[in-house]
């Protein structure tokens, strides 16, 4: 569960200055967070950890916390599709005001299944974005001749005739 944001921290990166053994620590945590479907700016956002620019300079520098990133990235895109069909299956009640023309409100409940469809094209969409071969379409193209045969080549050959001869 991701710890909450102090309300009195001011909003953007804190600098943090982090030894070894802490940037080892906080690493770690950014990468099975990460894989758990969390984005690097929420985590980033808390208290006690780094800035995103800090990550991204962490992993411009240092080849091997930048493929734990990769693989936590690549383990973290199956949690949001997991949890994209977790969203699409478990239905989910809101109520829904509509104002009549007299002015009074009519109270609707029931599913709210276009926040629900909204909340999984989203998270699928930006799969697509992040990791196309694995979720994205499949698109091919295919070349063919005439009624689906094969494509007939021909050989033209052009002469060029010089039309006032000397």
């Amino acid at each position: 569960m991701p710890r909450k944001r102090d309300p009195n921290k001011p909003v953007g990166p804190t600098p943090l200055v982090l030894d070894g053994e802490e940037k080892a620590r906080a690493q770690d945590e950014i990468c099975g967070r990460i894989a758990e479907g969390q984005t690097l700016a929420e985590i980033c956002r808390e208290e006690g950890m780094p800035s995103r620019r800090t990550v991204y300079d962490w992993i411009r520098d240092d080849a091997d916390f930048a493929k734990a990133m990769e693989t936590a990235r690549d383990i973290g895109a199956d949690a949001i599709a997991e949890e994209a069909l977790r969203i699409a299956d478990s239905p989910l009640e809101g109520v829904e005001l509509e104002i009549g023309a007299d002015g009074g409100t009519k109270e609707k409940r029931g599913d709210m299944l276009g926040h629900r469809k909204l909340q999984v094209e989203t998270r699928l969409k930006l799969l697509a974005k992040w990791h196309p071969k694995k979720y994205g379409e499949k698109v091919t193209a295919e070349h063919v001749g005439a009624n689906g045969g094969a494509i007939q080549y021909e050989r033209i050959e052009r002469v060029i005739v010089d039309p006032e001869p000397k």
